[in-house]
């Protein structure tokens, strides 16, 4: 009769190697999905170098390319996390913390490399700081959080401004970042809109449309309590 440990060892042995390889399938859709993460990290760690450089260089060069990093950084994060469908509100606030991050390093750093365009354009600079802001500052101080809705609008505004800006820094026109900074005050009114929809809401949500279909669904909040999350309709 054989014995009964040569026929369980090999059984054992199977339902190691299906371990292994389930523990290193985890593992690898695990540092895949950091992927978006890790970009977004590397725009906030971009932020603080742009301004440094900028201050102790004075290249315009340097400056393009950290800058142009961001940018792209801010592009690639949100299409990955879809595309490898690791979107989660992690991910999210660290696209916010690198928006709010690159706006805050790009400034300075334009005002220090282009002082005679920032003296001239100042007004429509600070215009678009107040817009990109407003409904931020008014999260905080209202809620205590960052509302981060990521808008269909701001999403647009996030290659436009980019676009337009560098349009008016080589000298070709500044009407371009004008036009821009009008559609980000739109897109602040809208984001205020939705925080009147949704008060205490953070979260995705596409357009001010989505927002009322939201409140619709969640039923109208007692006066001053925000409403429990929700996810976006699809």
């Amino acid at each position: 009769m054989m014995n009964s440990d040569k026929l369980i060892a090999p059984a054992a042995e199977d339902r190691r190697v299906a371990g292994g390889a389930e523990s290193s399938s985890r593992s690898l859709r695990f540092r895949i999905g950091m992927l978006p993460n890790g970009l977004s990290l590397l725009r906030l760690a971009c932020a603080p170098v742009l301004v440094v450089v900028a201050a102790a260089t004075g290249s315009r060069a340097w400056f393009w390319g950290i800058f142009g990093t961001m940018v792209l950084t801010d592009a690639l994060d949100g299409f990955l996390a879809r595309r490898l469908r690791v979107v989660s509100d992690l991910g999210r606030r660290l696209d916010s913390y690198g928006d709010y991050a690159t706006v805050a390093a790009a400034v300075p750093a334009v005002w220090l490399l282009w002082p005679d365009v920032m003296r001239q354009e100042w007004r429509w600079v600070v215009g678009a700081i107040i817009a990109c802001f407003a409904v931020t500052v008014y999260g905080l101080v209202r809620w205590h959080i960052v509302p981060g809705y990521h808008t269909l609008l701001a999403k647009i505004l996030g290659f436009l401004l980019p676009a337009t800006l560098t349009v008016m820094l080589v000298g070709w026109s500044a009407v371009p970042f004008h036009c821009a900074v009008g559609l980000q005050a739109l897109a602040a009114a809208e984001e205020f809109a939705i925080a009147f929809l949704l008060p205490g809401y953070s979260g995705g949500v596409r357009t001010v449309r989505h927002a009322a279909r939201m409140r619709q669904a969640l039923g109208s909040p007692p006066p001053n309590q925000p409403e429990s999350p929700a996810r976006p309709p699809g």
